[in-house]
C-alpha cells in the first residue's frame, strides 16, 4: 500500500526519532512509518466511556525489534512494549491480505476498561512481521 497522503503532506504517521534510535540500537527488524490504519472497539467500557461499535481511521508508525514492539500515532505511543511481556502474548496477530490486523482485550493494558479492541494496518510488505510473530510464537508455546 502506498504511504498515506497525511504523511507525505504533513509527516503525520512518523515514529519519534527517541524510540526509533532504541529500534535501531536493539537490531531493528521491521519498521514502516505513514501507515494507514483503523481501530476499532467492540462493547467497550471505561470510566466515562462506551462504544458498542466504534471506528476510528488514522496514520501510524508501526515497529518492532528483537526486543520491543511499537505502534504510535502523531504524538501519541499506543502500544510500546516489550515482546518479553506477558502482555504481548495476549495479542493476537492475523493476516487479511494485505491487511494486518492485531486484536486484544482492552484489560490487557488497563484493567478500568473491557471490551475488544481490533487494530487493522494497511501495509507493504507484511511477511517480515508475520515471519517474526511465526517464530516468537513457536519458541514461546
Amino acid at each position: 500500500m502506498p504511504k498515506s497522503l497525511l504523511y507525505k503532506f504533513f509527516g503525520l504517521g512518523k515514529m519519534p526519532e527517541k524510540i526509533k534510535q532504541t529500534l535501531i540500537n536493539d537490531q531493528l527488524i521491521y519498521l514502516e512509518e505513514g501507515v494507514s490504519f483503523s481501530i476499532k472497539y467492540t462493547d467497550y467500557q471505561a470510566p466515562g466511556r462506551r462504544f458498542y461499535h466504534k471506528k476510528s481511521w488514522w496514520v501510524a508508525a508501526l515497529g518492532f525489534s528483537n526486543n520491543f514492539f511499537v505502534v504510535s500515532t502523531q504524538r501519541k505511543i499506543l502500544i510500546n512494549m516489550a515482546i518479553k511481556d506477558k502482555k504481548f502474548s495476549q495479542l493476537k496477530f492475523y493476516q487479511d491480505q494485505a491487511t494486518l490486523l492485531i486484536k486484544f482485550n482492552s484489560a490487557v493494558f488497563n484493567n478500568t476498561t473491557s471490551g475488544e479492541i481490533e487494530l487493522r494496518f494497511r501495509v507493504e510488505n507484511i511477511n517480515p512481521f508475520l515471519k517474526f510473530i511465526k517464530n516468537y510464537n513457536t519458541r514461546n508455546c
